[in-house]
């Protein structure tokens, strides 16, 4: 069986854990793209920049 290429992946979400939490989404989009990346895939994640976002523990 040949092996398979890495994937390029781009997530558009409007919410990523830690950052932005509303719901199961933000759980999702914050943990598949490390399981991706570990995969040897390149992942990328972009999110909006609300004003609320989480960008420190402060």
């Amino acid at each position: 069986m040949a092996a398979i290429s890495p994937l390029k992946i781009l997530f558009v979400s409007p919410e990523v854990e830690p950052f932005v939490k509303v719901g199961g989404l933000a759980d999702m989009v914050g943990s598949l793209p490390q399981d991706l990346a570990k995969m040897g895939h390149d992942v990328r994640v972009v999110c909006p920049a609300y004003s609320s976002l989480k960008l420190s523990d402060d």
